[in-house]
């Protein structure tokens, strides 16, 4: 398990679903609109997601993470769109009685350690921009097989287009291709389509 379920005993999560309406969204769905009003949350219980900023792949989450927590609490517009990379089940509170929960439980602190742990992963994850297009994407492929919930029926298949990668990395789609292509001839990839990770440490290390 990761994200905020992880941080929080049980029935705290238990709880935030019972208090919650469920949500299904299908493959390319968006779950949030960047400018949209913030005045929910997410709990993403299955399925991973990809979180733009002005088309810009800035974050991935997964089971467990919470989405759109920041703009619930202020009541700001949102500053990305999240958009459904596989089927996903998500959980939608507004924010008053998801404060209400997390005073209940005492894990307010809880939130905002999980908060600062986002905001570093974003900062951490928009340093490999300088990075050559072959790093980043192992890199990203790694991210996502560590973000697939352990009951996955597929983990190392990637949930992403070479078109959608290269529109996320603003690069072209021959630049990502042949990423790739390269990752395949190394081994790290199976000769698949669509992409399938055949090696997660092999990624790993070259990610590194």
């Amino acid at each position: 398990m990761s994200g905020f379920r992880a941080l929080v005993p049980v029935v705290v999560w238990h709880d935030l679903l019972r208090s919650a309406e469920r949500a299904d969204f299908k493959v390319n769905e968006k779950l949030l609109y960047e400018g949209a009003p913030g005045t929910f949350l997410l709990a993403l219980q299955t399925g991973r997601v990809a979180v733009l900023s002005s088309a810009r792949l800035i974050a991935l989450r997964g089971p467990g993470d919470l989405l759109g927590e920041m703009a619930a609490q202020d009541g700001r517009a949102r500053s990305a769109t999240v958009t459904a990379l596989e089927p996903c089940v998500a959980y939608k509170i507004h924010a008053a009685p998801f404060k209400r929960l997390l005073d209940r439980h005492h894990v307010g602190n809880v939130l905002n350690e999980y908060v600062l742990a986002k905001f570093r992963q974003s900062l951490a994850f928009a340093a490999t921009r300088s990075e050559r297009p072959l790093w980043r994407t192992a890199d990203l492929f790694v991210r996502l097989v560590e973000l697939a919930d352990p009951q996955h029926p597929d983990p190392h298949l990637i949930p992403m287009s070479q078109a959608l990668l290269a529109r996320s990395f603003e690069l072209s789609r021959r630049v990502v291709v042949q990423a790739v292509g390269e990752l395949r001839e190394r081994g790290l990839l199976s000769d698949t389509n669509p992409i399938r990770v055949a090696d997660v440490e092999g990624l790993r290390r070259l990610a590194s």
